[in-house]
């Protein structure tokens, strides 16, 4: 090779690095530019935060009994009571008509106490109801969580409603499904003495989880663009991992149906699905592979939700707004009309 040709390379590398780094110098001042602006002019506050009536900061559990704190984040702000005895409001009025179990979309994540489809729907049929949603529970912890109750507090519910979070097609944070999978995790663990700490999350999660809590850019990006991205980016659960989810949550769904016959209560599973699952049309997969695991027929909110879905979620936090929890108060409705 000549001397010409090795001097043609080398210049066409240099050129060529020399490209690369303009570029990424010139994105790097891009961001800064970007970050900088939006923290002027489109400032978004970053994570829920539980606040008291004066707005500092509480570091208290979800279902502290007896508070009173606001939910706050860019989203909402709302005022939420937790009975006396540890559940979220409306307070039970001697022994509960109905017992809702379920994650945060039945505790009402970003809801006021009267917007919560619990406390609107029992209002209007004017029945006493305990809501024991708690935020971050799977499906085991939600029936540990009834029988607990049904034990140590003699309730004795003429109905449960169990209110499930599941797509089949991505097994995300907050996912019954997924958190299923954690719960019997973290209690193998302490069973074989493991003490590390479990991460529920990891790879790019982890890094867009940090840009959120550190980048108002990205911030702003999620809060406009959110539901689209989820709508187009679903990273599919490895077969073996979906299978052996599936295989807990029946476990649990066949306890509640136990439950039911020991302590003489009807129940019915309510599936709540992802706004992306309902976006993407895979909904009717996920109902499918539900409804297969249970011992008892579930209803889909999906059929009411399916018309521009994206209006009765937050778009960040992704939980029902009110527009969904008015949604979800029609369901049950329409359940009361066919039991009739």
């Amino acid at each position: 090779m000549s001397k010409v040709t090795l001097s043609g390379e080398k210049s066409f590398i240099r050129s060529l690095l020399s490209n690369l780094f303009a570029l990424a110098m010139g994105l790097i001042v891009a961001l800064v530019i970007g970050e900088i602006i939006t923290r002027i002019f489109m400032p978004i506050f970053p994570g829920t935060f539980k606040l008291d009536k004066e707005g500092e900061r509480l570091e208290i559990s979800d279902v502290e009994p007896g508070a009173v704190y606001r939910q706050f984040s860019e989203e909402f702000d709302a005022i939420t009571t937790i009975t006396k005895d540890g559940y979220r409001a409306p307070e039970a009025k001697g022994n509960p008509d109905i017992v809702f179990i379920g994650d945060s979309f039945t505790y009402g994540q970003g809801l006021k106490d009267e917007d919560t489809f619990v406390m609107q729907y029992c209002s209007k049929v004017n029945l006493s109801c305990m809501n024991l949603g708690v935020p971050g529970l799977g499906t085991i912890e939600e029936v540990e969580r009834l029988e607990k109750y049904l034990k140590e507090s003699n309730v004795r519910p003429k109905k449960v409603y169990l209110v499930m979070l599941a797509m089949t097609g991505f097994l995300s944070a907050g996912n019954d499904l997924s958190d299923n999978l954690l719960s019997a995790k973290r209690r193998q663990d302490v069973l074989d003495n493991k003490r590390e700490k479990i991460q529920p999350q990891g790879g790019i999660r982890d890094i867009a989880n940090s840009a959120f809590k550190y980048s108002n850019l990205a911030r702003v990006v999620k809060f406009n663009f959110f539901p689209v991205i989820k709508k187009l980016i679903v990273v599919e659960p490895e077969e073996d991992q979906l299978e052996k989810a599936l295989k807990l949550t029946k476990e649990q769904l066949i306890k509640l149906d136990e439950l039911s016959k020991q302590y003489q209560f009807e129940y019915q599973t309510i599936l709540i699905h992802p706004v992306q699952d309902i976006s993407r049309g895979t909904y009717r997969d996920t109902f499918k592979q539900i409804q297969s695991i249970s011992p008892a027929p579930i209803v889909s909110s999906a059929e009411w939700l399916e018309k521009n879905p994206e209006q009765y979620y937050f778009a960040m936090d992704g939980h029902f707004n009110k527009a969904g929890s008015d949604k979800m108060v029609e369901l049950l409705l329409s359940l009361d009309e066919v039991h009739r």
